[in-house]
């Protein structure tokens, strides 16, 4: 699993939108339950060892086109 940091994001800020305290003052548990879950996550995937492979084409296509707007 490659970890998209957008999506990280958005989750974390959809929790900002949940209330921190329920309708009867006391605290909202099931936020915090939530967003101890996605930390971990991020957490699990930050130490994760990734394996990526250079695509020579792919890089001199990038080579290519980053060249060309600087000319």
């Amino acid at each position: 699993m490659v970890p998209i940091t957008a999506i990280f994001l958005q989750d974390l800020t959809f929790f900002e939108e949940i209330p921190d305290r329920i309708d009867t003052g006391q605290i909202n548990f099931q936020k915090l339950e939530k967003l101890a879950r996605q930390w971990e996550l991020i957490s699990r995937c930050q130490s994760e060892k990734y394996r990526f492979f250079e695509i020579t084409p792919i890089i001199e296509w990038i080579d290519d086109k980053i060249s060309n707007t600087y000319e």
